[in-house]
């Protein structure tokens, strides 16, 4: 029976849970800026989440590249979610205005 070091199975959850944090948080942010591009309108960003999800899915997998990018950057998958929050808030307020 081979045995796993402590420190390498507490190493492969980090890496899970940074995972699916990551993912999650790309398909949140990927909603917000669809949410932001139809003016605050929560009904026809849902409607383009349901009606086309290839392309949401799409638009999502980019922003979890952008997020493993700054992660791989930074260290820190909250600071890279923060930052990337931080531009799509700055950038989704000069689309609208």
């Amino acid at each position: 029976m081979k045995i796993i070091p402590r420190f390498l199975s507490l190493w492969r959850n980090y890496i899970f849970v940074m995972a699916v944090f990551l993912i999650l948080a790309a398909i949140i942010l990927t909603f917000f800026l669809q949410y932001r591009y139809f003016i605050n309108d929560f009904g026809r960003a849902w409607e383009f989440f349901t009606g086309r999800p290839l392309v949401f899915l799409y638009n999502a997998f980019l922003m979890l590249i952008m997020l493993v990018f700054l992660t791989g950057f930074t260290r820190r998958p909250a600071l890279s979610v923060g930052i990337m929050l931080s531009l799509l808030i700055v950038i989704s307020f000069l689309h609208v205005n």
